[in-house]
């Protein structure tokens, strides 16, 4: 009997989504220098009669119904003129004054006549493609069409709203530059090119698939960036043209990685223009994405992922001193908890019989088993943490604080947990902040249940039985061709700033193993 009828309701008949045609599967070239043309922007193809011309642009925005749509026809002397643009996205004062007006006051004979003696501007353009100018429509310029012609003026005229340059909010330093990327693709190139200021420093646009038609800008420089691992990241990016809808940079991340079954990180995540453009010295990749404040940077290290941009603005004592703390946190955040475990069930001898009396009064009254009281606030803490990011910014300090003594203090009163499961996993947590980079976070926060498991079934042995493939592992891994423990593994002579902060000498120096960056993993 169908739940319907125990319900004493049945529908009168079922509704069956119709199907559809496989938009995704045809794609055709932009003509912007590569990519695709994600689909319905090759819908419109320009003719030499206006009016075959409005008939497509209408039918392929919707006009009898999207009203951000606008298309007006009039007259420049004799000659019939067109003008399309998305109202919000586009700035309609400047359209009035720098195209219609002129237009309607100079007569004029074709787009070449127009473009010579009426629109002397330099943010013009000319499109010969039906693709180039549903696209451009889509981001805000202007469009003029003209009769007898198949080529169209685009007139760069965005409005739309974007936040304000503003500080970095993930990757704060007390020492150095302020400003962090915004969502705005041609903010974010414009703040890196004023660090970089290198005639060598290439932006190449191009489509990242998808429905919604974002751009994304692949930054390096020609000439210092090896020509494979160019070749090979614009190849990624072009391969994900399949995609219904792609949002961002972070999506992106995931959709052109190599290996998705490693939780590791295998690129860089700033919002920092000023540790941009130092990757891109050094002969990296950055990937701007339209609508995403961080750039994606290509290839990286491990090593990488545990420097900072204040590292190079303060003492170099000072700055090697605060990264032997990040990677001692990050072996404290990932082994500690299994330390903790292995000691207490498998190896209470090495511990002082003081610290063992302590161990076992504060324990009397526990009644879970050492491993699930430390899995048991180490999910409260992770739940603490991920409350206190998504409520109202104005509570989510007092959420954490206040959260975190009113569940201790209870749960020690409640004898559920030990005084020193506070400690301990307490500890982890904090230390897992002092890693910079938050993928890298994650990863060791899920990578710390793998070693408690392990000290719960082997103790010291099974922690050690665990941490030795780990690291094999981790030495075979590569970053778009480049090994992703190098320096060190494989050992190279490049760039051996890696704990040891040495002194500032000349920061363009290539590292050897970036120009490996590109070439197939065998």
């Amino acid at each position: 009997m169908a739940i319907w009828d125990k319900l004493g309701y049945a529908p009168k008949e079922e509704y069956v989504l119709p199907e559809e045609k496989e938009e995704h599967g045809s794609t055709t070239a932009d003509g912007y220098g590569g990519g695709t043309v994600p689909p319905k922007l090759d819908g419109y193809v320009p003719v030499k009669d206006l009016e075959e011309n409005k008939r497509q642009l209408d039918g392929l925005f919707y006009s009898d119904i999207n009203m951000d749509y606008k298309c007006r026809v009039f007259y420049s002397g004799e000659k019939k003129v067109m003008l399309c643009f998305l109202d919000g996205l586009t700035y309609t004062i400047v359209v009035d004054d720098m195209l219609m007006r002129p237009l309607i006051e100079t007569p004029v004979t074709g787009i070449d006549d127009a473009l010579d003696r009426v629109l002397p501007i330099h943010n013009l353009s000319v499109a010969e493609k039906g693709s180039q100018v549903v696209n451009a429509i889509l981001e805000g310029d202007a469009v003029v069409i003209f009769d007898g012609d198949t080529r169209a003026i685009l007139l760069d005229v965005k409005n739309y709203a974007k936040r304000q340059v503003g500080d970095a909010i993930n990757e704060k330093v007390i020492k150095g530059p302020q400003n962090g990327f915004v969502e705005n693709m041609r903010t974010n190139i414009t703040l890196v090119r004023s660090v970089l200021r290198s005639p060598d420093l290439v932006s190449e646009i191009m489509p990242t698939g998808g429905d919604n038609n974002v751009k994304c800008a692949v930054m390096y420089r020609k000439g210092v960036a090896p020509e494979s691992l160019v070749k090979r990241v614009k190849e990624k990016i072009q391969g994900i043209s399949h995609v219904g809808f792609v949002l961002g940079g972070g999506m992106m991340e995931q959709l052109i990685r190599e290996d998705g079954r490693c939780i590791l990180p295998r690129t860089l995540q700033t919002e920092r223009p000023d540790r941009t453009a130092a990757y891109l010295t050094q002969g990296h990749i950055a990937v701007v994405c339209d609508g995403y404040p961080y750039a994606m940077v290509l290839p990286i290290t491990f090593f990488s992922l545990m420097q900072t941009s204040e590292d190079y603005f303060i003492h170099p004592v000072f700055a090697t001193i605060e990264r032997m703390i990040r990677y001692m946190s990050l072996f404290v955040s990932m082994l500690l908890p299994g330390i903790y475990v292995a000691l207490v069930l498998y190896h209470q001898k090495m511990l002082p019989i003081e610290f063992i009396l302590s161990s076992l009064a504060s324990r009397q009254l526990i009644a879970l088993p050492v491993f699930v009281e430390i899995l048991m606030m180490s999910v409260v803490f992770e739940l603490l943490r991920e409350a206190s990011v998504r409520v109202q910014s104005g509570i989510n300090q007092t959420l954490g604080i206040v959260g975190g003594l009113i569940l201790g203090q209870a749960a020690v009163s409640a004898n559920l947990v030990s005084p020193i499961a506070i400690i301990v996993v307490a500890t982890t947590g904090l230390s897992s902040f002092a890693i910079p980079d938050f993928s890298l976070q994650m990863a060791v926060y899920h990578m710390r249940f793998l070693f408690l498991l392990a000290a719960v079934l082997g103790g010291f042995w099974g922690i050690l039985f665990l941490l030795v493939p780990l690291c094999a592992y981790l030495c075979s891994l590569t970053s778009y061709g480049v090994p992703y423990f190098a320096p060190v593994a494989p050992k190279t002579r490049g760039n051996r700033d890696i704990v040891i902060k040495g002194k500032v000498r000349r920061g363009g120096d290539i590292p050897d193993y970036v120009k490996t960056g590109g070439k197939q993993d065998e």
